[in-house]
Order: C-alpha cells, then sequence, then structure tokens
C-alpha cells in the first residue's frame, strides 16, 4: 500500500477528468436506449392505429418493424400485438363458399316400376302364348288366374267362351248363384305339389369340389378346391317326377325310358326340353322356377350349413341314401323297365333332400369347364357369353357305381342329348 503513495497526489488532481471521460462514454449509451424505447411507442401507437382500422396487414408490418429498433428496448409486448392482428386478419378473411352442386342428371331408361310394369307384360304375353299354344277352356283357366289384369285377359275371355260355346251344353243352373266372382281353378296336384315341396336353403360359405380329408378318388374336373359364398335360395326335396312333367307338358317325354312309374323321377328330358318345362310351369304359376346353379346344387347336396362332411349327400354309406347300379334294379317293380325308383324312397340328407346321389343325374344351368379354375366365387351360374356346348348334370344315378354318386363328382353332356340315366330337380 505504501508504494502506492508517491502517485495519489496525482490520481487526486486528475479525478474530475476522469469523471467527465466516463460521462462522455455513457452518453451515447443512454441516448441509444431512449430512442429504442421512443420507436418501440411510436411502433405500438402507429400499429394500434392500423388495427382499430382494421389494417391487420399493415398493423402486423409496423409491429413487426417496431421490434427491430433496438435489441436493448426488446419491446416485449408486441409479439403478443403481432399474434393478436393475426389472429384478427384470419378470422377477417371471408371462408371460401362451396360450390353450387351440380345437378343430377336424369336417370335413363325406364323407372323401377317401369320395370316391373314390363316384365310383368312380358310374362303375361309369354303365359297367353302358351295358353293359345294348348287352346283349352282349362289352359285359359289357368291364364286367368294369374294374368287375369293384364291386357291379354279379354282376349282370353273371348276364346275361352268361344271354346265353351262349342262344346256340349251344360245343365242350366235352378239355382241363383250366390257368388258374385267365379272361383279361380286349381292348378293341378302334382303342380300345386312342386311348391310345396321346395325347400328353402340357407345361403353360407362352403369349400366347393374336391377337398382332401373330406373327399376321395377325386378326379381334375372337381379341382382345384376353391371357397363358394352362397345367397339363400329354394331347392326341390324331390327330383321332378313323370306326372308332374306331364301335368305341365300335356304327355310324357318323347322317349321316356321307365314308363308308367308316376313317382319315379322324370328322364329321357334334354337340357333344352327343361327350358321349354320352365317356360310353361312359370305361365301356369306365375313363378320363376328355374334349374339350380352347380354351385346350389353342391352346397345343397352336402346339407348347406348343416353339413356332417358326408361323402355322399347325407352319408358315408351309400346304400342309406342313393340308388345306383348295386340296388337299383335288384327287386325292383316299378316302371316298365324296372330301373329308376319312386322318389324319396332311400333316406334324406342334412337339409331334408332326397336322391341328391343316385336315382337319375341331375341337369344344372351352367355350361361345362374342365376344371373349376376361375369359377364363380358367388355361386352363380358359370355360363359364358357365347355358351358352350356341353352343360352341367350331377349326382350319378340308377346304372352308375358309386364312385360317380359322390357329392363331388360332376359330369355333363350337350343341351340336346337324352339319357335315360339324368332327369332334375327343380330351384326356386
Amino acid at each position: 500500500m505504501h508504494l502506492l503513495y508517491p502517485a495519489l497526489p496525482s490520481v487526486l488532481q486528475r479525478l474530475p477528468q476522469l469523471c467527465m471521460f466516463s460521462l462522455i462514454l455513457l452518453l451515447p449509451v443512454v441516448g441509444s436506449a431512449q430512442e429504442a424505447q421512443s420507436c418501440c411507442a411510436r411502433a405500438k401507437q402507429s400499429g394500434q392505429t392500423a388495427f382499430n382500422n382494421k389494417n391487420y396487414d399493415e398493423a402486423i408490418r409496423v409491429w413487426t418493424n417496431g421490434k427491430r429498433c433496438s435489441d436493448a428496448a426488446k419491446c416485449p409486448d408486441l409479439d403478443a400485438l403481432i399474434k393478436k392482428a393475426k389472429d384478427a386478419q384470419a378470422a377477417a378473411k371471408p371462408k371460401p363458399v362451396p360450390p353450387a352442386p351440380k345437378p343430377q342428371p336424369r336417370p335413363q331408361g325406364p323407372t323401377e316400376a317401369e320395370r316391373k310394369a314390363q316384365a310383368a307384360d312380358q310374362a303375361a304375353k309369354a303365359a297367353f302364348d302358351i295358353a293359345k299354344d294348348i287352346h283349352s277352356v282349362r289352359a285359359y283357366e289357368l291364364f286367368l288366374n294369374n294374368h287375369g289384369s293384364s291386357r291379354y285377359a279379354a282376349e282370353a275371355h273371348r276364346l275361352k267362351k268361344a271354346l265353351e260355346a262349342a262344346a256340349e251344353p251344360q245343365p242350366v243352373q235352378t239355382q241363383p248363384s250366390t257368388s258374385t266372382t267365379p272361383d279361380k281353378p286349381a292348378l293341378p296336384a302334382p303342380i300345386t305339389r312342386l311348391e310345396a315341396d321346395m325347400v328353402r336353403i340357407t345361403g353360407g360359405t362352403f369349400t366347393m369340389g374336391c377337398k382332401s380329408g373330406r373327399d376321395t378318388d377325386c378326379y381334375d374336373d372337381e379341382k382345384p378346391s376353391h371357397e363358394v359364398r352362397l345367397r339363400d335360395f329354394n331347392i326341390g326335396k324331390y327330383e321332378v317326377t313323370q306326372a308332374q312333367w306331364r301335368a305341365v307338358m300335356g304327355s310324357d317325354p318323347s322317349e321316356l325310358y321307365n314308363k308308367g312309374c308316376d313317382q319315379c323321377p322324370v328322364e329321357r328330358v334334354s337340357w333344352n326340353d327343361i327350358q321349354d318345362f320352365l317356360k310353361k310351369l312359370n305361365a301356369l304359376t306365375g313363378k320363376r322356377y328355374r334349374l339350380p346353379t352347380e354351385a346350389e346344387w353342391e352346397y345343397a347336396a352336402r346339407g348347406g350349413n348343416q353339413s356332417r362332411g358326408y361323402l355322399y349327400s347325407g352319408s358315408n354309406t351309400i346304400g342309406d341314401v342313393a340308388w345306383y347300379d348295386a340296388n337299383a334294379k335288384s327287386g325292383n317293380t316299378n316302371g316298365a323297365q324296372k330301373t329308376t325308383r319312386p322318389v324319396g324312397a332311400k333316406n334324406p340328407n342334412e337339409l331334408g333332400l332326397y336322391d341328391m346321389s343316385g336315382n337319375v343325374w341331375e341337369w344344372c344351368e351352367d355350361d361345362w369347364h374342365g376344371d373349376y379354375k376361375g369359377a364363380p366365387m358367388d355361386g352363380s351360374a358359370w355360363v359364358d357369353s357365347t355358351r358352350a356346348s356341353y352343360r352341367v348334370h350331377r349326382g350319378g344315378g340308377w346304372r352308375i357305381d358309386a364312385g360317380f354318386c359322390r357329392a363331388a363328382n360332376r359330369n355333363g353332356n350337350t343341351p340336346a342329348d337324352r339319357n335315360g340315366n339324368v332327369g332334375f330337380r327343380l330351384a326356386l
């Protein structure tokens, strides 16, 4: 400390000059801070004016510039003001107006009601054409029973009356009738029996074709196995009989083999013959009978959603459910040839369907294909755009061995073929 004593007088003499020098150095800093505060205040005021006038772009610009006046001033409240201006700017922007919906073009073609009316008229015309072909009082009565409100009804009445007038006179009715409308004629019993014997099948998914572990002795045309999903449908409990064919067509098939067995399945009917049968049956009943699709047939034969996985339709023991080459003719007393058996004589399958294995093969709607590659997955008929030269039939028959009566087995023939081993059942 004593070393400082010699310089102390000099330092004390210069103290006023040192204080003045420090003040000079501080003046620019103080002036810069005051100007920054003034700039910030001006920015806030000017920006607020623009904001009040809803000039949000200008307010944002002024307040943003105000933040740049001085790092020392910082203007901490300008960030909040800028955010307020941006929020107000966003809220003030007009919301986009959605474009007006384009007018929908008016649907072309007939309405649903018009299509139904057209379909009803076409069905009535087809039925009327059949009635004229048959040209009997009974035929016109059946037509009027189902299509009495159609535009063909008046002509049907006229033709019916003309036939009645040409017939022998009927006894005069002595007691006045209390009925104001004539009773509608009933359909023949074999025809009404067809509807009574239809079985409703609940749809579902199943494996169609040869499946390892379930089926045996499979052929290439039964492969590949594939999943098919079907909707509900109706199928006949029995094969169509000779009596039912005769009731619709007026006579037996021209080449019927086992004649004289009314309850035996009709056979020697071609796929084409069945189309004529369906046309007349639907005209008489007003319904839409058809052949089953191949997928519907196999699903029903396997027991549908109640299937127990049998090899044949309803059993693993073929003799329980089928008439085939080993048992059909032995002791048979039915019909001229004693081959087919009356329907329903064996055990039914899980759905209550009879003779889906054996008795006669059954025509399906589908065209024949040599395997299942590309087959429909929805249970619809597999029909080519130009129909193929063969159709499918399923189930085996009275002169076929057990292997051909398996539920997976399939066969086919030309649509004109008439075979004493082939008949059909109906779908609806």
